[in-house]
């Protein structure tokens, strides 16, 4: 060993510009060790993901929004599709006579044309319906901040929205008020479509619009609304997307507190309203409605809604379809009072759920706002090969962040799913939307 080792060297004194390269190479990763050992997390994130282009792709869709506001500071939010075209939709608006922040994650399916339109008109008819059991003379003065059809999509833009609280609204007639708006407004584009059916089958030429009315109410969406108002956040859910309170607690732990209860087989009430409904009945089948819906509140999905006799000659009809309707749009809605130890709200699309927690995506979220302020340093040895992990990239948008964990939480992990072939990814991951609203 020890002449195999003179040799080495007397091969290198005898060629001195490999002696060169040596100490070049030696240099190289002795830099890149304290580079990765010293720098902030987030900026080694910056390049490791950049070197696989999963940093770019899920920064693309990301936006973090300041709000002057009672209770709400800003709001982080992220998208990723795995449908072509996403089926997902998100907005969020802000009405000052209201003195409310509202927020709508909305999760289409069978097509986009229900998410689209709910997107365009699900807050507006809320905030109407408020400002009439208000009693707020002014005209509805909501404003969309944000939604997915923004144009240009702005990266990490900011806004400033100053909202004034007012008194005047009682929390139960608001919790009402909710639930009768949003069965309304399912009612009113459903029953439209309907119309437009009656005449198609008397004859009517199927018009362009014709044509987009009946193809939202045939296509489907949940959808789950939140309201924050001064110390006051009121849920609306219809289907299985989700919200999530972190709640901070002694010791620096954390508290997952759900808001909304998923509406489908795994829902005890929700089977024995349905089965309640439809008695002697067979409605459920594998877990779904009639074999075939998992949600069992849904905006549009008609085909669970009209009459038997109204699809004939439109779509084949579901197993056992006897007494329709068997999906209804009326929301569960809740209400809970904000306490000084809660920090933040998850709001995310079912793809979200299906792959973390509650309590998981809440300590993700925490913990990425933790090490903003303290990052965290990594070994000398294990900084030169290692890839970057889920505690270490996209750090400044936690719903980013949390994007990154769901999808495996490392550069090779996350690369792999965001690069499967579109034609089969769907069988791989969901869409999914997340806004993460700071108190």
């Amino acid at each position: 060993m020890v002449s195999m080792w003179c040799l080495r060297v007397k091969s290198i004194r005898r060629r001195p510009m490999t002696l060169l390269g040596a100490a070049a190479a030696t240099s190289f990763f002795v830099g890149v060790a304290l580079f990765k050992s010293w720098t902030p997390a987030h900026v080694q994130c910056v390049a490791s993901c950049a070197s696989v282009g999963v940093y770019q792709i899920l920064q693309k869709n990301e936006a973090s929004k300041k709000l002057k506001n009672h209770r709400v500071k800003r709001f982080d939010v992220n998208f990723l599709g795995s449908n072509s075209p996403i089926e997902d939709r998100f907005v969020v608006g802000a009405s000052n006579n209201l003195g409310a922040t509202l927020f709508s994650v909305i999760d289409g399916h069978k097509g986009t044309h229900c998410s689209h339109y709910l997107q365009h008109h699900m807050l507006q008819h809320v905030s109407t319906a408020l400002h009439k059991t208000g009693d707020v003379k002014d005209k509805d003065d909501l404003r969309i901040i944000l939604n997915m059809n923004s144009t240009p999509f702005v990266v990490n833009s900011q806004a400033e929205v100053e909202l004034q609280p007012k008194d005047g609204f009682d929390g139960n007639l608001i919790k009402g008020c909710l639930q009768k708006s949003l069965s309304l407004l399912d009612d009113s584009f459903c029953n439209a479509a309907l119309e437009d059916i009656k005449l198609i089958q008397k004859g009517h030429s199927l018009s362009p619009d014709m044509k987009q009315r009946v193809m939202t109410a045939i296509e489907g969406a949940c959808a789950i609304t939140a309201v924050v108002r001064k110390d006051d956040i009121f849920v609306a859910n219809t289907g299985d997307c989700r919200v999530v309170i972190g709640r901070e607690t002694a010791g620096k732990t954390w508290t997952a507190v759900p808001l909304s209860d998923d509406q489908n087989a795994q829902n005890k009430a929700e089977v024995k309203r349905l089965q309640d409904a439809h008695p002697g009945e067979t409605v459920i089948i594998e877990n779904r409605v009639l074999g075939s819906l998992m949600p069992f509140r849904t905006f549009g999905d008609a085909d669970f809604k009209w009459e038997k006799k109204y699809l004939q000659g439109l779509m084949t009809t579901w197993i056992n379809y006897e007494t329709p309707p068997y999906v209804t749009a009326e929301p569960v809605v809740t209400h809970c009072k904000i306490e000084e130890s809660d920090r933040f709200l998850i709001i995310g699309s079912d793809g979200l759920w299906e792959r973390v927690s509650n309590e998981e995506a809440v300590n993700v979220v925490a913990r990425t706002q933790g090490e903003k302020k303290f990052s965290k340093k990594r070994s000398f040895f294990g900084s030169i090969f290692g890839e970057s992990r889920d505690d270490e990239c996209c750090r400044d948008n936690a719903a980013t962040q949390l994007l990154w964990h769901v999808l495996g939480g490392s550069d090779t992990e996350v690369s792999q799913l965001l690069n499967v072939d579109p034609r089969v990814s769907r069988m791989y991951r969901d869409d999914i939307t997340i806004i993460v609203v700071y108190f």
